[in-house]
């Protein structure tokens, strides 16, 4: 309803104003970069909130501020449940409304039904801004710019200011720069400085904020999670992005949202849309079922006014569809209160044209990041840069004619690329110094950066402020979100059949496999879905989490949550295994894996000609050890068993492999194949048998 945005544009104000306030804002303010400060003057702002202080303690909020002003900007029914109803939810603002003091200031909404039922309760002054004639505070004239909202202030039905500007468009952001004027002037603040922070005003990230730009298309994030914001979004998305076709994805994410009260009220939300797609609901079962809407249901009633609607379970599917979709010059709009970001940089990375960046590697020991989104990826690859091929990349890899090399990045600007991809993953992961130039020259030529490295490029000191200044992303793949759980055994609670590649050694083609799999078990009529663990399935996939960059204890969470999130829709996940419970480096994450993903099953990888452990002296087991090895570490969780081999032969002749698998599956009694060489028919066949 606005508070965000309200309660940003107010601090930023105030400090524009030379006040220095202290602040906190339920989000966070673009032109101040924090949302919380403790300032120096003897103002402080703060973004109320009606909901329950704890669950302990059902009191709203916003009761306990005790504020000198307050600011509501509209009062219409939302956090259901916590509110039974419209008449307990009017109550709590006019309990609100009645703790403003005698000597206070109570602003509201002019054009909220509501509202004058609210300040019948006060006991301080009141004053009423909107659209509405008769408003204390009336925008006039209302003139929408893409970048920009213009309008004259009528004040006490009198001309007070003309041509005021906000820097957002939209006609609601208008509310909220009203709002701000009305404190403003209590306050006795420069008139001149208020104008110019209305006028540079960047809004709250989250609130229709851009997030990216590729293959032509905008993608920009919204935290709308009623049909109110659904509604008031697209129509300010048509505002700043006129003429051109919206695509909207919108999640069910809070209580209200998934209340089936509000089907009436999303029925006319999303007409300003071309498009709509409806993911599956987050977590239905926190919602009574007579209470609750189904997702199809959902789709059925917002039919009635936008036919281009789908519900689509399948997370992976949303950005295949999405993507197929989109055309240059169209917005993607992503609205959610919580969880679209996979989907978000999914869609990003796929629409990106890459250039692939393998200085003296390509197809060699560390280039193994390059060398599975050639194979795997599904972005346009506009070239590799590596001076010491020439040709194309089926010249060296047998595929992909399509993509040629370039001796260095300049010469690849003809090629139109979006973003550079570091295709090799060095010993130890850091950035060598002589990569540099190039990282900095594809900045400066309008490319991002992604990176599977393990030091992170968006904070460096050199490359975070260019990238900032030219608008340009830095994508550190390899980065973890924030916010894991712990692991919690729940993927022993739903219904699929989870497979996990493990290894005798690293970097032996466990995502390989799992992503060859997936390809059989799709022409077997299964419905798989991949699950990315480390920077090149990330790569490929546009989702997951690289484990080996969690820390230890949330390890088995991240894994837990990966499948938990794209189980739905599918009837075999297959996770990427890392590392390898026999490496004396690598083995922690593989352990994480195995308890966070509770297989039903394992698939072992394993290259023949490799003797000993990858970096170290050791030797590599037999292969029956090995997978002894690993079914033991399933037993005090769950129990599962190696049902299939997956050779690395690809340092071997078709007829030296065939032999490899002749002997592998006379030593260990299993169905072995090389994935790549001969495909993953027997594997993919061996999973169906043991679910039967």
């Amino acid at each position: 309803h606005g508070k965000t945005t309200t309660a940003s544009l107010l601090a930023w104000v105030l400090v524009q104003a030379g006040q220095d306030p202290s602040f906190m804002v339920g989000g966070i303010p673009r032109n101040l970069g924090v949302n919380t400060r403790l300032g120096s003057g003897d103002l402080f702002l703060l973004e109320g909130d009606e909901y329950l202080s704890a669950k302990f303690d059902r009191t709203p909020k916003f009761l306990y501020y005790r504020p000198h002003v307050g600011v509501i900007m509209n009062v219409a029914l939302d956090h259901i449940n916590f509110f039974r109803d419209q008449e307990e939810y009017i109550a709590a603002f006019e309990q609100f409304a009645g703790i403003v003091p005698e000597e206070g200031l109570l602003l509201g909404s002019a054009d909220s039904p509501n509202v004058p039922r609210v300040f019948a309760a006060a006991r301080c002054p009141v004053k009423s801004f909107g659209y509405a004639e008769g408003a204390d505070w009336q925008a006039a004239n209302l003139r929408l710019e893409p970048e920009c909202s213009r309008f004259d202030v009528v004040r006490a039905g009198k001309p007070w200011r003309r041509d005021v500007a906000i820097g957002q468009p939209g006609r609601y952001v208008v509310y909220s720069a009203l709002a701000a004027l009305a404190i403003a002037e209590r306050l006795g603040l420069d008139t001149a400085a208020v104008r110019e922070a209305l006028l540079s005003f960047r809004g709250a990230r989250r609130r229709m904020e851009l997030r990216g730009e590729a293959g032509g298309v905008t993608v920009v994030e919204d935290f709308a999670h009623h049909p109110t914001q659904a509604r008031t979004s697209l129509e300010t998305a048509a505002v700043r992005y006129p003429g051109r076709r919206l695509w909207c994805v919108y999640d069910l994410h809070t209580f209200s949202s998934r209340n089936r009260r509000y089907l009436p009220e999303y029925a006319q939300a999303f007409g300003p849309a071309h498009g709509v797609i409806l993911p599956a609901m987050h977590h239905p079962e926190q919602i009574p079922e007579d209470e609750r809407m189904s997702v199809p249901e959902l789709t059925e009633a917002v039919r009635q006014t936008q036919p281009n609607v789908r519900y689509m379970e399948d997370r992976p599917a949303i950005v295949d569809f999405l993507v197929n979709q989109l055309q240059p010059d169209d917005v993607a709009l992503f609205m959610s209160s919580g969880g679209l970001e996979d989907l978000i940089k999914g869609t990003l990375a796929r629409l990106q044209r890459l250039l692939i960046y393998t200085p003296g590697e390509f197809f060699r020991g560390h280039s193994k990041t390059a060398d599975g989104v050639v194979r795997y990826g599904r972005n346009t690859i506009v070239g590799i840069v590596d001076a010491s091929r020439t040709g194309a990349c089926a010249d060296v890899m047998g595929i992909r004619p399509d993509i040629p090399f370039f001796p260095d990045v300049a010469s690849a600007l003809p090629a139109r690329p979006d973003a550079l991809l570091i295709g090799v993953a060095p010993r130890g992961g850091r950035l060598p110094a002589e990569w540099r130039a190039a990282i900095r020259f594809a900045l400066e030529h309008g490319m991002d950066i992604i990176s599977g490295l393990h030091q992170p490029l968006a904070t460096d000191a050199e490359f975070q402020p260019l990238a900032a200044r030219l608008g340009r992303r830095i994508l550190d793949v390899r980065e973890p979100p924030t916010d894991l759980p712990v692991g919690n055994a729940k993927v022993m609670g739903i219904p699929q059949q989870v497979v996990l590649t493990v290894g005798s050694d690293c970097a032996i083609g466990k995502m390989t496999a799992a992503l060859e799999i997936e390809k059989s078990a799709r022409a077997r009529g299964r419905t798989p879905v991949f699950i990315p663990t480390g920077q090149t399935g990330i790569m490929i996939a546009g989702y997951g989490i690289s484990i080996d960059r969690v820390i230890g204890d949330f390890m088995a969470g991240a894994t837990e949550k990966l499948i938990l999130d794209h189980a739905p829709g599918h009837d075999l996940v297959l996770v990427e295994g890392q590392g390898s419970l026999l490496h004396p480096g690598y083995s922690g994450v593989t352990l994480g894996l195995l308890h966070g993903s509770m297989p039903t099953e394992m698939i072992l990888c394993h290259q023949p000609t490799r003797q000993l452990i990858r970096d170290s002296t050791l030797p590599i087991p037999p292969l029956p050890e090995v997978i002894q090895l690993y079914e033991a570490m399933t037993l005090p969780l769950r129990k599962a068993k190696v049902i299939g081999v997956a050779l690395n032969c690809y340092d071997l002749t078709d007829e030296e492999a065939r032999r490899e698998i002749a002997r592998t599956e006379d030593l260990t009694g299993l169905p072995t194949t090389d994935t790549v060489k001969f495909g993953a028919e027997c594997l993919a066949e061996a999973i169906d048998r043991a679910r039967e």
